[in-house]
């Protein structure tokens, strides 16, 4: 029954995403700054509902649209940057999600700062897709990065900061250093639990 729920309210939000972008690109134009969110929004409900090769046909129309209206290194074009390493990254294709999230990485390191809540995003990521290839040692300082910047930023009992940690446990849990993951695993999932308790 979740799971139905679940499926009506990403079909609802699909199809107001769907009307949103229909209006603006009528409206403002199809390279309008807003218009982009509302391209950016479709490809994310999209990819929640499993449709990933449409999902990441909007997020690199999106970038390309970004990179030629704002710059390649304006915020929004680095988030679409980002966004479209990790719908590559869920197509199979490590090798472009690494140069995608390496050079949004990067970029955000250079205009946003080494701390800022996106650039930590970023290198979480970046983590991800290192341990996937089997860097673990490149993986490790990634994650390791991400969780001190974002308890740094937004303290140790933000859902951020814990979802960094839930990935670095499990790093640890590959490479065999169990006791530490299940603890680090434990914490994180309490965090997480007590976020959702305060959200009801």
């Amino acid at each position: 029954k979740q799971r139905a729920t679940s499926d009506a309210e990403l079909g609802t939000a699909e199809q107001m995403c769907r009307e949103a972008l229909s209006m603006k690109e009528r409206t403002l134009g199809p390279e309008d700054p807003r218009t982009l969110t509302s391209r950016s929004n479709l490809a994310s409900v999209a990819r929640a509902r499993g449709r990933v090769q449409e999902a990441c046909a909007l997020c690199r129309d999106s970038l390309e649209r970004r990179e030629r209206t704002l710059g390649r290194s304006h915020p929004q074009t680095l988030s679409s940057r980002a966004n479209l390493a990790v719908m590559v990254r869920d197509m199979g294709d490590a090798s472009a999600a690494e140069k995608l999230g390496s050079d949004a990485l990067e970029s955000r390191r250079r205009v946003l700062g080494d701390d800022h809540p996106f650039t930590l995003v970023s290198a979480n990521n970046m983590g991800v897709i290192a341990q996937s290839r089997g860097a673990l040692d490149e993986a490790a300082v990634l994650y390791d990065d991400a969780v001190r910047g974002a308890c740094g930023w937004l303290g140790e009992k933000h859902p951020a900061a814990a979802l960094f940690a839930l990935n670095r446990a499990a790093l640890w849990g590959a490479r065999g250093l169990h006791v530490a993951a299940e603890e680090g695993a434990r914490a994180a999932h309490g965090v997480m639990c007590d976020a959702l308790a305060d959200d009801h």
